[in-house]
């Protein structure tokens, strides 16, 4: 135990029930005596079950090898202490033993053509896919008595992890639809923990973190192709083969996902952390203050190797043998031309191609390049009262802001600039700050028996969350006058065809006008997410080592932030036109909601029914309904129209109707323990 704590005399066993009073207590931390462990964890396929008929039978293929040690004990007796553990997991399953799809002769058909049409780099891309899972973690820690009433403790954290193809594991893609996922992170924390009196004490926290994300791909290159003038490309060789998707009924897919790969990537977190904590008769407060500084780093290259999708596979084979022009038409035929038969239409076989460049003065290097920073203050003050010895009150109230990044580029001075004095149009160009998130919080603890084997809890409160930065990445860049995406299309005509795959389409000549580019924007009125929880719980104790509860909890969440396209056609597309006409404008709205509500019936026990079994059990009934389940990918539009989004509230992707959770723990004897936990 590191820290300090404040504890009520008379604690009971059952639940922490107190009779009255306060004590400051800075608990020691560190041993005299040198202790440590060792430990070994193993998972392996042999008692496996098979897989399902419907997902092709057969066993699972994995290894799972987790090992580590602990090691405790004085540097200086009574004063210095250390503490070191290190753990390390080696990883690997099978994944895509078999490919069930629809139509098995269109896997063969891709699979003949891969081979041939490009010898040694699609040879094993249909077969099974083996993905490591390997993790390495050190904690090494410091602790110092510096005196009866000032401790001191620095701790570093290290964390290391890699994923050979980790990025995908859908059936019917491809082994080159993959890459290398990996993280690795350093974090430094440092506290100091001070009784000033009898009734005063203050405790400090720093914390200095780094987290780098490369993810790196390891797929086939295109034989002679250009690579795009990405250092990332260069890292790895050469052009990797495009984003290729193809026949949307067994949805095939190779080649190097479009926004890998990603190097460097980084995040990292400054923070400060100080609360002041004194008695005042039946009173416990607590004030404080919190600041971080979060740091993002990255270079997200979406779309810079190019992205297909194909309407299926004879069309994607026919593309590559005939040439680029090579079309479909909507009564079947084809042409090498780029012409249909009159009266008919253009139907395929590029649905879409898309390519990420650069706008303006902008240099290609730097396509998708993020670099900012966010500031959020935190001010807290908490009151725990014990009016009477069997109830305790718990009052808090906490403020924080969120000062959000500034952008690349002034508001003015984007494509969509002269539409910022139309008072229809969505946003100032900006990312609005928040600065008014006020957090009121409430707990009660009763025992209304005066007995120690009843418990009345009630929790009430209201929370703010954060953004992702991804979100706000997008408003920066995609503003028409930093980076644009080229797009193209069999049927698009008016357009340059769709380039020959290890070919990229012309960029337009410096200064020339994007045609109704695609930009992204912050909702004037944008705010971060918040939600009402409140909670209500009754605990029993049905003997001296047998337990009953029983809550009911309700959490309510507004705010919730969607992607809507305000320039949509069922909208009247209200600013597509004249020389600034934007195409799809995609505003973050906090205009979604999420509801969640749920009964938890539990029993735990100590001793029960044997003096050697341990047990808790959990039943939960859930009703969860949101609105915006899948309006976390910036790139798409999931709601069905942008005119009415009421029937997109519904049962969320979260909603489980019922959860058993529980664990048993039996000792053997002679320090042997056996344990089954199930959900």
């Amino acid at each position: 135990i590191e820290e300090m704590v404040v504890v009520s005399q008379g604690a009971s066993a059952e639940f922490g029930r107190s009779a009255g009073g306060f004590v400051n207590v800075v608990t020691k931390s560190g041993t005299n005596e040198l202790t440590g462990s060792a430990h070994y964890f193993g998972q392996w396929d042999g008692i496996s079950t098979a897989y399902p008929e419907a997902r092709g039978g057969g066993k699972p293929d994995f290894g799972r090898s987790q090992f580590g040690f602990t090691l405790g004990g004085p540097i200086v007796r009574d004063r210095a202490f250390f503490f070191l553990a290190y753990d390390q997991q080696e990883a690997s399953e099978t994944k895509q033993f078999r490919r069930n799809v629809a139509h098995p002769s269109e896997l063969s058909k891709l699979e003949t053509f891969l081979r041939t049409e490009w010898p040694g780099l699609f040879d094993d891309e249909f077969g099974p896919i083996r993905r490591t899972d390997d993790n390495k973690a050190l904690i090494a820690k410091l602790d110092f008595n510096l005196s009866d009433r000032h401790q001191a403790s620095v701790k570093y954290n290290y964390t290391w992890s890699e994923q050979v193809n980790g990025t995908f594991d859908v059936d019917s893609w491809g082994l080159s639809a993959n890459g290398i996922e990996e993280d690795f992170s350093h974090a430094v924390n440092a506290s100091l923990r001070s009784q000033l009196s009898n009734t005063v004490s203050n405790e400090f926290r720093f914390q200095y973190a780094r987290e780098d994300r490369p993810r790196g791909y390891a797929g086939p290159l295109f034989p002679g192709a250009a690579a795009p003038p990405q250092p990332a490309f260069a890292a790895i060789g050469g052009r990797p083969f495009p984003d290729i998707a193809m026949d949307f009924t067994d949805g095939f897919r190779i080649g190097l996902p479009f926004f890998l790969p990603i190097d460097p990537g980084w995040d990292n977190r400054l923070q400060f952390v100080d609360n002041l904590s004194f008695l005042a008769g039946d009173h416990l407060f607590k004030v404080g203050v919190e600041y971080n500084r979060t740091g993002v780093g990255q270079q997200f290259i979406g779309f810079a190797n190019g992205l297909y999708k194909f309407s299926s596979v004879d069309g994607f084979m026919n593309f590559v043998t005939q040439g680029n022009r090579y079309v479909t038409c909507s009564d079947g035929s084809d042409s090498p031309a780029g012409v249909c038969p009159e009266g008919t239409t253009i139907t395929g076989p590029v649905l879409l191609y898309l390519q990420a460049l650069t706008l303006g003065d902008t240099p290609q290097s730097r396509l998708g390049l993020q670099d900012f920073t966010m500031d959020e203050l935190a001010l807290f003050v908490q009151d725990t009262w014990q009016p009477r010895s069997n109830l305790t009150l718990n009052l808090g109230l906490r403020w924080e802001g969120s000062w959000h990044p500034d952008m690349f580029i002034e508001p003015e001075d984007t494509f969509y600039g002269p539409w910022l004095g139309d008072p229809s149009f969505p946003s100032d160009g900006r990312i609005p700050d928040d600065l008014d998130n006020l957090q009121p919080r409430f707990g009660l603890a009763w025992d209304p028996g005066d007995d120690g084997r009843t418990l009345v809890r009630l929790n009430a409160g209201s929370y703010f969350s954060r953004m992702p930065m991804l979100v706000f990445a997008q408003h920066r860049t995609t503003n028409g006058a930093f980076q644009g995406t080229l797009f193209a299309a069999s049927e698009a005509t008016f357009l340059p065809p769709p380039p020959r795959i290890g070919d990229f389409l012309e960029p337009p000549p410096p200064g020339t006008p994007p045609f109704q580019p695609g930009v992204n924007v912050a909702d004037r009125s944008l705010e971060l997410p918040r939600t009402w929880s409140f909670n209500v719980a009754l605990e029993r104790a049905l003997s001296d080592k047998v337990a009953l509860a029983l809550s009911l909890q309700h959490a309510r969440t507004d705010n919730l932030f969607r992607f809507v396209d305000r320039n949509a056609a069922e909208l009247g597309a209200p600013f597509a036109e004249g020389a600034n006409g934007l195409g799809a404008l995609t505003v973050t709205e906090s205009s979604a909601r999420s509801r969640y509500n749920a009964v938890t019936l539990g029993m735990h026990g100590d001793g029960a029914f044997s003096d050697r079994l341990s047990f808790e059990a959990n039943y939960t009934l859930a009703f969860d309904r949101s609105d915006d389940d899948n309006e976390r990918d910036p790139f798409n539009f999931f709601y069905a129209t942008a005119t009415d989004f009421e029937p997109e509230y519904n049962w969320s992707v979260r909603d489980r109707r019922h959860q058993l959770t529980g664990f048993l723990l039996y000792d053997l004897g002679r320090g042997v323990f056996m344990n089954h936990v199930f959900r």
